[in-house]
C-alpha cells in the first residue's frame, strides 16, 4: 500500500539454481569435490517487481502514461551469474566415533539489484538518483572461504560447526542430529 492507499501485489522470487558437481576420493579418509551453479538472478524481477522508495514514492517507478516511458519493471535487472565452489574433506575415524574436517573456497559474483539509466527515463527527475542509487557500486566477484569441523558418535549424536567467510559477509553454523532409536 502506499501513501494514497492502493494496495500492490508484489513477488518474492527465489532464484533457480542449476548445479554440476564431482567428488574424487582418493583414499577412505580424503574427498575433493567441485561444482559449478547457474543462479537465475535475473528472474527476480517480475512485473509486480515493487521499489520502495520513501524519499520521492512518484519518482517514476510504473509506467508514464503521458509519455509511455517505463521504469518498473523494465528499467530494473539482476544479472544471472556463475558460481564457482571448491573443497576438501578428511575424515578421521576411530572406535564409535568419525571425525571430519572441512575447508573449501568459493567465488561470490555481483547479483546487486541494478538500474538501465537513460533511455526512456533520460528526461525523467528520478533517472540521476536512480543510476546513482542502483548502479554506484562496481560490480565485481569475491573470493570466499569455508572451513568446518563435525564429529558423529556412534551414528546417534552428530554436531557440526561451519564457517563461511568471504569480502561481503561471514557466518558461523552449528547444527546438531540426535537418532533416536
Amino acid at each position: 500500500m502506499d501513501r494514497t492507499g492502493d494496495e500492490f501485489q508484489v513477488d518474492y522470487v527465489i532464484p533457480a539454481r542449476y548445479s554440476l558437481g564431482v567428488s574424487w576420493r582418493p583414499l577412505n579418509q580424503l574427498t575433493f569435490l567441485a561444482d559449478v551453479s547457474r543462479i537465475a538472478y535475473s528472474k527476480r524481477v517480475t512485473d509486480r517487481f515493487l521499489i520502495v522508495d520513501f524519499q520521492d514514492p512518484d519518482a517514476g517507478l510504473m509506467v508514464d502514461e503521458k509519455t509511455r516511458t517505463c521504469r518498473q519493471p523494465c528499467n530494473f535487472y539482476v544479472n544471472d551469474v556463475s558460481e564457482l565452489h571448491a573443497g576438501v574433506e578428511y575424515r578421521w575415524y576411530r572406535p564409535g566415533a568419525t571425525m571430519a574436517f572441512r575447508g573449501g573456497v568459493f567465488t561470490d559474483p555481483d547479483h546487486q539489484l541494478r538500474f538501465r539509466s537513460g533511455g526512456n527515463n533520460l528526461a525523467h527527475p528520478a533517472d540521476k538518483i536512480l543510476n546513482f542509487r542502483f548502479n554506484t557500486v562496481q560490480p565485481k566477484t569475491d573470493i570466499g572461504a569455508t572451513a568446518g569441523w563435525g564429529i558423529a558418535l556412534r551414528n546417534n549424536f552428530q554436531v557440526d560447526v561451519a564457517g563461511s567467510f568471504s569480502h561481503d559477509a561471514a557466518e558461523v553454523v552449528v547444527s546438531t542430529v540426535i537418532r533416536l532409536r
